[in-house]
């Protein structure tokens, strides 16, 4: 069967392309769809073969050479993308964390940021932090207990799934209270500088940890207003 194209719908198809590539990037720069993962390098493929089988009606060497780049480049980002998510692995306690903190988080990202921390085990009477000092860490408490500390006195405490260093790890500061550990504990820790560096190259891991901290904030002033409520009552 000899399938024969008008100019005009040669002409459409290219316009389809193009609006595949303007939808790609206008979904990225909106932060509808992450430039890592199969989306992104979906559409600008689909744009490509598009705007292509348009070039069949008026050839043009440099659009040409563009679309068969962004072709090869648009599967060889699936593939890679694919391989690598297939082949990285996440023990229990780590899976425990991501889906607790991090649940939308792809599997490069989150392998990225697990790969700067530290997994560490702290005994009682451990000194996490100390009231007006930086700390410069972000902590997380996958197992365990510590007590806060205000000026001497017990106000109350940071338990698992907490984060401790939340509010100073991205703006630095003193910490505002000492935070000691009551039972045998189990953290990740990662310094400030090395998640700050690793967040100012990943748009989506950056937005995936401040979500996570806001999250993480927004919990604790709620349990934290329960406690004045109690108390008031009583």
């Amino acid at each position: 069967m000899n399938l024969e194209l008008s100019a005009e719908t040669y002409l459409y198809i290219g316009y389809a392309g193009v609006v595949f590539y303007l939808g790609a990037y206008a979904g990225l720069q909106f932060g509808f769809i992450k430039g890592t993962g199969y989306t992104y390098a979906f559409l600008n493929l689909i744009g490509a073969v598009l705007v292509l089988i348009s070039l069949v009606n008026s050839f043009n060497m440099a659009s040409f050479l563009t679309q068969v780049s962004f072709i090869f480049l648009s599967v060889a980002g699936m593939i890679r993308f694919f391989i690598l998510s297939n082949i990285i692995r996440f023990n229990h306690e780590e899976e425990q964390f991501l889906n607790f903190k991090f649940p939308t988080l792809n599997k490069l990202a989150s392998r990225k940021f697990l790969d700067n921390g530290t997994w560490v085990d702290a005994d009682i009477g451990t000194e996490i932090c100390t009231q007006d000092e930086e700390l410069g860490k972000l902590i997380y408490v996958s197992d365990g207990e510590a007590e806060v500390i205000v000026n001497g006195k017990v106000v109350g405490s940071c338990r698992r799934g907490n984060y401790i260093g939340e509010m100073t790890v991205f703006r630095g500061g003193a910490a505002s209270a000492t935070l000691k550990i009551k039972e045998p504990s189990r953290l990740f820790i990662i310094e400030a500088e090395r998640l700050k560096k690793i967040c100012l190259t990943d748009p989506v891991l950056n937005a995936s940890v401040e979500t996570s901290i806001n999250r993480d904030v927004r919990d604790k002033l709620i349990q934290s207003n329960k406690r004045m409520a109690n108390s008031v009552s009583q």
